[in-house]
């Protein structure tokens, strides 16, 4: 299975963190109890486009399995999605995250999808 996350890099966020991908790796058993067998990083985006200094990192991570979502941060569903199905339902306007559409983008352009 797949997962895109993302990590805040600048204050406000998780701050200034020394290894992003370690950071995304604690995330992700944090919230949704998955070990990631691999962490790509995606690069950064700046969502707020430009006017102010906030980054924020991207990730593409394989997991193998994973465990209960946590209600806590938001998380109510965790929805396993063939490949397919998820370019699906981002041409059919399901999907409207700003994060996991750049993320996707960056994944495909480069050839992890």
């Amino acid at each position: 299975m797949l997962a895109f996350w993302r990590i805040e890099r600048d204050p406000g966020g998780f701050g200034i963190v020394p290894d992003a991908a370690e950071t995304a790796r604690q995330e992700l058993r944090e919230e949704i109890g998955a070990v990631a067998s691999r962490v790509v990083e995606l690069g950064e985006i700046y969502p707020d486009s430009g006017r102010g200094a906030g980054r924020v990192a991207m990730f593409l991570a394989e997991v193998e399995a994973y465990g209960e979502a946590e209600r806590l941060e938001g998380i109510t569903t965790i929805l396993p999605t063939a490949v397919a199905e998820f370019e699906r339902m981002i041409a059919g306007g399901e999907l409207s995250n700003g994060f996991l559409l750049a993320a996707s983008a960056r994944a495909k352009a480069r050839r992890l999808l």
